[in-house]
């Protein structure tokens, strides 16, 4: 799957959490002003977040910090435990700094600060799903150059022994000298195909590499920009 089809999710998912009833009304509705193609879900407490969170892979969870019964920061523990992937947003208001610097300590992706400003909020809601599927796209091709690096070493460990007894064969029919000849040739043959299997392996370190980089780069600017704010 190419990048951009993966960046242009048509449909991605979001859960909205609060205690805060009128909240619950008025906000999903800018939400679906701003991003019509976004389903969302909203929950009144973390306890129900949590088994929406069990059954659905959400691309971003916003949820209020402090709620009754669970708190915010016990719910982001179980999302890292259950979906360690998806960005959690915390809504605070300006008085829960501590809390909100523990938040983003433990893995929290933002914050949106209440009251909410609608342009502010969209803007890192839509930052998070952006972020979440590009990790899920270096995720996919970190798992496809796994499978791909095993494949060619499956593929060398099965034409060995093919190669060898057809040179067996082969030396019966020919005699030693022109054998010899064949000899040499074959093994010439498995020297470059294992120099060429080294060389993919390399080229495939590499886009592992970039792709740590990539994940590592994002976590970076995640900070930065907690920090401006």
């Amino acid at each position: 799957m190419e990048l951009e089809s993966v960046l242009s999710d048509p449909s991605p998912q979001i859960l909205l959490v609060d205690d805060d009833r009128a909240l619950l009304e008025a906000f999903p509705e800018t939400l679906r002003l701003r991003l019509p193609d976004v389903r969302l879900d909203v929950c009144d407490s973390a306890a129900l977040a949590l088994e929406r969170i069990r059954t659905t892979e959400y691309h971003a969870i916003v949820s209020d910090l402090t709620m009754p019964g669970m708190h915010g920061l016990a719910l982001l523990g179980e999302v890292k435990r259950e979906r360690p992937w998806a960005p959690v947003l915390f809504m605070t208001g300006r008085t829960e700094g501590s809390l909100l610097a523990q938040a983003l300590e433990n893995g929290a992706y933002d914050f949106i600060l209440k009251p909410i400003d609608r342009d502010q909020a969209v803007l890192s809601i839509k930052r998070a799903l952006e972020a979440h599927m590009l990790r899920a796209y270096c995720e996919r091709q970190d798992a496809l150059a796994t499978q791909i690096s095993q494949q060619l070493r499956q593929l060398q460990q099965i034409m060995r022994p093919l190669l060898l007894s057809s040179f067996s064969t082969l030396r019966k029919e020919l005699g030693d000298d022109r054998m010899e000849q064949s000899r040499t040739t074959i093994e010439n043959a498995l020297a470059l195909s294992a120099m060429q299997c080294r060389a993919i392996r390399r080229r495939l370190d590499f886009v592992e590499q970039f792709l740590e980089g990539t994940k590592q780069r994002l976590d970076s600017a995640q900070v930065n920009r907690a920090q401006r704010d």
